[in-house]
């Protein structure tokens, strides 16, 4: 009986835990979001674009813009799930050299689709962005990806780096 008991509290435990860490990456974007629109929070029917910008890195030796080793884009929506219990589903994008490695010029890119992005998917943050709302659905964003990845094939510093795609995918995708 007293196993039965303890297992119980443990799986209650672990419950909140996990409720806490799905609700963070909410907390997390609605903060950024409440910056450009005060006192409101993020609705369940909208779908978000935020960019993500990283400083340091044990394999980032040069900055793709000033100050950040690298940048990504954010796009989700809220799943409210009842007793102010909210978590936001999302998908991180962002560009890289195959095989992740140390950039150099002429690399060939790629640009991975990162599901059920949470705010440690890549590493924290050093400062999120919220760009605007979308109506694009995850298929036209993945087809924009494709399209950025046979339009900009090889990776450089000054002119196709992460940053230069984030750029380019909110500008397409934000309403």
């Amino acid at each position: 009986m007293k196993f039965q008991i303890t297992f119980s509290a443990l799986l209650y435990t672990l419950l909140q835990i996990q409720s806490a860490l799905a609700n963070r990456g909410y907390d997390v974007l609605n903060a950024v979001y409440q910056k450009a629109h005060p006192g409101q929070n993020m609705a369940a029917n909208q779908r978000y674009v935020f960019v993500e910008k990283y400083q340091g890195g044990s394999t980032d030796m040069e900055q793709c813009v000033a100050g950040y080793t690298h940048v990504a884009v954010v796009v989700g929506s809220v799943i409210h799930t009842g007793h102010d219990q909210h978590f936001f589903q999302g998908t991180m994008y962002h560009l890289t050299t195959q095989g992740d490695r140390i950039f150099n010029y002429g690399d060939p890119i790629e640009i991975p689709m990162v599901p059920d992005w949470s705010p440690r998917t890549y590493r924290v943050a050093t400062v999120t962005l919220y760009k605007g709302t979308t109506t694009a659905e995850d298929s036209t964003i993945k087809n924009l990806r494709d399209q950025y990845l046979r339009e900009h094939a090889k990776y450089s510093l000054r002119s196709n780096n992460c940053n230069s795609f984030a750029e380019w995918m909110t500008s397409k995708i934000v309403s």
